[in-house]
């Protein structure tokens, strides 16, 4: 990074900020969809609804892809920022306190909250052009999407097959006898106290 000029460093951050900033508006811009006229414009034969719809059937890949684009975006943003600021300043503390808050408040203006009110403005005109942009990009990260399903589904199999184990373990002859115990036990002292309810009521006469 410390062998590009200054000048390709800052435009390869601009260049990352509108990346990040068009990731965000998209993910806003899909989810503000309108799904009936979506459906009718797809019916129309109009190719990005048609490509837009398909997206939408699958959120879970659709976001996955549009949050790991934006987070890596973002990622790099930051450490060019570190880069340029220690080519700069050095190990200054401050001088990496201030680059840091600023490359923040950067991401947060011009790569979060701009893009999602626009997106959120104007859906129809931002995500069906860039639904084809979006398919390619879900196409590169299908593989990643696909293994963070399969990790969740392994880790959801395994909560319940444990469940299943332990319902199965409180459900053993020993567990139900232990239980029958306690039941009798419980029946004699209620017994008990039974055979004490006249002494009381006699008492209380008096």
């Amino acid at each position: 990074m410390n062998n590009l000029p200054l000048w390709a460093q800052i435009a390869l951050l601009a260049a990352l900020l509108l990346s990040s900033g068009f990731f965000s508006i998209v993910e806003t811009s899909m989810m503000a969809l309108n799904k009936y006229r979506l459906q009718a414009l797809a019916e129309q034969g109009v190719r990005s609804a048609i490509l837009t719809r398909k997206l939408l059937t699958r959120t879970d890949t659709l976001l996955s892809t549009l949050l790991l684009s934006n987070n890596l975006l973002n990622t790099a943003s930051t450490a060019i920022v570190t880069s340029l600021t220690i080519s700069a300043y050095g190990n200054n503390e401050l001088a990496l306190s201030i680059a840091t808050g600023g490359v923040a408040f950067a991401i947060i203006i011009f790569a979060e909250i701009g893009p999602k009110v626009i997106g959120a403005a104007y859906p129809d005109k931002v995500a069906l052009p860039a639904s084809f942009v979006i398919a390619f990009f879900v196409r590169i990260f299908f593989a990643f999407c696909v293994g963070n399903q399969c990790r969740r589904r392994g880790h959801a199999q395994e909560i319940r097959a444990f469940l299943a184990n332990q319902k199965r373990r409180f459900a053993q002859p020993e567990r139900t006898a232990f239980a029958g115990a306690g039941k009798r036990a419980f029946s004699a002292l209620q017994t008990q106290i039974d055979s004490h309810e006249p002494v009381r009521a006699g008492i209380a006469d008096r």
